[in-house]
């Protein structure tokens, strides 16, 4: 509660603010689901079939019962054990309403927005900085994750969102980095590809840590601080990743492969489709683009100071594109075999 007296009722300059970029973002995402028809479409019965499925065996059993049952089953062949809890609760509130789904879905996604918005005002960026980076990254090709209104992708983005918000505020009161773990290994329950972001959002927890203290501490000192949090969803990582390589299958990704000639043809293409992404992947080009114009900025001025500029320009960017590569080089080498397409985009954007 705490937290969110912080968010949204703080005495801050930036109150009033907040409540006008929520209200944006419900605006917006309200706006494209009724354009598009999403609101008044009904079902697509792609994912979201299931819905009708639970709606009609709730009938018939009670919610734990419903839910214990497709837990197991679904174990035996993915990770998500957050994913059915969460659907069938939600179709036990919500029946078979699907313009009840659909603004559901579009309030997931306004909440998932404001974090990482929120989240970057906490770190210095500009409310138009902010405002515009959860919608270019959650509108587009990967929006189908909030449309098919029957994605895991949603719930996990949701909690990662939220963890990277976190990450801004830990330094200001602990507590906050137990919730930090907490929602970072909730967000890995949901879908086996947010248990890859988790390296990224230690990362970017220790980068935070280290810009945003007020002693001006190193990196050793920031790894340091945050050592608990570091060994705790190193291990939580190591322990997700060993269940899903002995009891499921996980649809034969690269957390388990078990045909040796498959496996051995897989490895020698992984460094050939991850460079294809990295050429064909609009956010790269975008980061392409900035870090050349932020170059020719800095060597504008006559040479001493241009030294100057690039020292510092470089010593601000490898963070960056070490951040980058953390979410994305997993994201790639898990699609490998599928393609990182669609709803897939997520959490990669």
């Amino acid at each position: 509660m705490k937290l969110l007296e912080n968010i949204f009722f703080s005495s801050s300059p930036h109150k009033l603010e907040k409540w006008l970029v929520l209200i944006v973002f419900f605006s917006i995402w309200i706006g494209v689901f009724y354009i598009t028809g999403i609101l008044q479409a009904g079902f697509h019965l792609t994912d979201d079939h299931e819905i009708i499925l639970f709606n009609d065996l709730l009938k018939k059993q009670s919610v734990f019962s419903l839910i214990s049952e497709q837990v197991y089953t679904d174990m035996l062949t993915r990770f998500r054990p957050l994913y059915y809890p969460h659907r069938i609760l939600m179709t036990y509130v919500l029946g078979v309403n699907a313009s009840a789904w659909a603004i559901y879905f579009c309030f997931l996604g306004v909440i998932s927005s404001f974090f990482l918005y929120h989240a970057l005002r906490k770190i210095g960026f500009s409310f138009f900085e902010a405002l515009l980076f959860p919608l270019f990254a959650f509108f587009g090709e990967q929006t189908a994750v909030w449309w098919r209104l029957g994605t895991a992708e949603t719930l996990g983005m949701l909690f990662a969102s939220l963890s990277i918000l976190l990450a801004t505020v830990s330094h200001q009161n602990r507590l906050y980095s137990f919730i930090f773990i907490v929602s970072t290994l909730l967000a890995s329950l949901s879908k086996e590809s947010f248990i890859l972001l988790i390296p990224a959002l230690i990362f970017w927890k220790i980068w935070v840590e280290k810009s945003l203290s007020i002693n001006k501490i190193d990196w050793k000192v920031a790894i340091k601080l945050n050592l608990i949090s570091i060994i705790v969803l190193i291990i939580c990582v190591l322990a997700e990743i060993y269940v899903i390589s002995i009891q499921t299958n996980a649809q034969s990704t690269i957390f388990n492969a078990t045909d040796a000639n498959s496996d051995s043809a897989f490895r020698n293409t992984i460094l050939l489709y991850m460079i294809n992404k990295i050429l064909t992947f609009n956010q790269i080009h975008i980061l392409l683009i900035v870090f050349v114009a932020i170059l020719l900025f800095a060597i504008s001025d006559e040479f001493p100071k241009a030294k100057n500029r690039l020292t510092h320009v470089f010593q601000e960017l490898i963070p960056i594109f070490l951040f980058v590569l953390l979410i994305l080089m997993p994201q790639f080498v898990l699609y490998s075999r599928t393609d990182l397409y669609e709803r897939y985009l997520i959490p990669a954007t």
